[in-house]
């Protein structure tokens, strides 16, 4: 688990840089490819990196390469 700057936990995949930008990391269990996702903000690092999970996934099950 991540921790933001002042040391609070912020879940699995997802941690604060010394410059404040958050960032989020997963590897798509599909394809095996590991995703990373930069953001200003707690919420917009989530919310990409479960937008990048859905689309990665969805592209590996219909066949496609990106």
């Amino acid at each position: 688990m991540g921790k933001d700057l002042k040391g609070k936990e912020l879940g699995v995949g997802i941690c604060q840089r010394k410059d404040g930008l958050y960032t989020a990391r997963f590897v798509s269990k599909r394809t095996g490819k590991s995703v990373q996702n930069i953001s200003r903000s707690y919420r917009d690092a989530v919310s990409g990196m479960r937008m990048q999970s859905l689309r990665m996934n969805m592209v590996a099950s219909m066949g496609l390469r990106r």
